[in-house]
């Protein structure tokens, strides 16, 4: 296995597999092996390189993370910085300003409670990526500013979102606060799965403007639909898109970002995102997940293992969010920390393994009745017997009724990890397989000719 370990390059495993043909063919031909052997022998050959593939981009994965919080991560806090003091802290947006008029505001992406978002078109790059450090233009995964990050001409124009206030809103003075927090908290957050700010400004009435990078889609929009909605063939087109394990890459990937917010972002603090749902959730033109849409989150102080949630900070209003992704502590307006974010991941994760929306008849009855049965008495979503025990189990302990014994995201991500690798490696081609299901008929007069 350490010969496949070298191989570099997609051509030096053509060549590998070329040569294990050619090896054998003549084998068969010299009467060396049969036919069933030289193809069993081939499929384990399928199997090694298909192992060292997905070894290799795991591998690569995590040394571009540990990369990137070595050299993009914001300057970290005095050692007597902790808990809700970083608001006082970060009082100026991280990221370079820009003019009003310097943006061509193009078609509406998408409209919140209190924001909208529109694709705008930002020229004179030279001048503002000049002050991006390097590793913040990797991390925008517009597809545009890839030729940025590579070096080409930056006085082409690019693509990018434009987050501003919604008319009825920009003379509600805690709607503009609450955009300049935001504002500040996304220019000092750097993390591949996190969406920060790459450059904010002020609009002529005032109000703070943030610009983005552009997202492909949302995990909601690109998530299975309804029969009811789509129709039948159309929603097993869909499903057939996503199977467990994009499911749970996307969940790693989520929750890789909660561990940079919960735990890296700010030593000794632990930032909320406190609205995680499938809409806050987007998707690049690669499929990588990204973290986004802020506006309620808060900055505190983190939980302690097998401590209950305190107040400690700024106070956590409850019912934040949105119903069917809301913990149990928050929906009963009780005191609560990053493990209630937890849980709002547990039932995303859900989601996307089983193609439904939770709690689908629940919702109809409004808030008493999801109260009633999901917060107090503890109602989740099925888990089908067939679904890995490590799946099954990740989901028990991360949607726990009690906050005290639910997992942190630290705590449960590396058993997501490990079956990520597991269902990765079990994702190979169907050659490599055939070992174990009796020899193929076409493989063996492959070998045979």
């Amino acid at each position: 296995m350490l010969a496949y370990m070298n191989l570099s390059s997609s051509a030096s495993v053509c060549r590998a597999v070329e040569k294990r043909l050619s090896s054998g063919r003549l084998d068969v031909e010299n009467g060396t092996r049969t036919a069933e052997q030289a193809q069993e022998s081939f499929a384990v050959t399928i199997k090694v390189i298909h192992a060292v593939a997905v070894f290799r981009r795991l591998l690569r994965d995590r040394q571009r993370r540990l990369g990137l919080r070595e050299s993009s991560s914001p300057p970290s806090p005095p050692s007597s910085f902790r808990g809700a003091e970083a608001l006082h802290l970060l009082e100026q947006p991280a990221c370079p300003t820009i003019g009003w008029d310097e943006l061509q505001m193009g078609q509406l992406l998408g409209k919140g409670a209190f924001c909208s978002a529109y694709a705008v078109t930002v020229s004179k790059q030279r001048h503002y990526f000049s002050s991006i450090d390097h590793n913040l233009k990797e991390e925008a995964h517009a597809e545009s500013f890839t030729r940025c990050a590579a070096g080409q001409d930056q006085d082409l124009p690019f693509q990018a979102c434009c987050k501003v206030l919604l008319p009825e809103h920009k003379h509600s003075v805690l709607a503009a606060a609450d955009m300049r927090r935001e504002a500040v908290l996304l220019s000092h957050l750097r993390h591949v799965h996190v969406m920060g700010a790459l450059l904010h400004g002020v609009t002529p009435g005032g109000d703070t403007f943030l610009v983005m990078p552009v997202l492909a889609s949302t995990l909601a929009a690109a998530l299975p639909r309804p029969v009811e909605e789509v129709g039948l063939f159309k929603r097993r087109a869909q499903i057939k898109a996503w199977p467990l394990v994009r499911a749970v890459r996307c969940a790693v990937q989520l929750g890789r970002a909660l561990r940079y917010c919960h735990r890296e972002a700010f030593p000794g603090c632990a930032v909320l995102h406190r609205d995680l749902k499938p809409d806050n959730v987007g998707l690049t033109l690669g499929g990588d997940v990204v973290l986004f849409d802020f506006g309620l989150a808060k900055i505190a102080s983190p939980c302690e293992a097998g401590e209950p949630a305190t107040q400690r900070g700024p106070k956590l209003t409850g019912q934040t969010g949105s119903l069917r992704y809301m913990a149990p502590e928050v929906a009963l307006s009780e005191p609560y920390d990053e493990r209630a974010d937890v849980y709002s991941f547990a039932i995303i994760l859900w989601q996307m393994a089983a193609h439904v929306v939770p709690f689908t008849g629940m919702a109809v009855g409004g808030l008493d009745r999801f109260i009633e049965r999901v917060a107090r008495k503890g109602a989740r979503p099925p888990l089908p017997p067939k679904w890995p025990a490590a799946l099954r189990q990740a989901l028990v302990t991360c949607w726990e009724a009690e906050a005290l014994r639910r997992a942190t995201i630290s705590a449960a991500l590396p058993a997501l990890e490990g079956l990520l690798v597991e269902l990765e490696l079990g994702a190979r081609p169907k050659s490599a397989s055939a070992a174990g299901r009796g020899p193929s008929k076409g493989l063996a007069a492959f070998f045979c000719r």
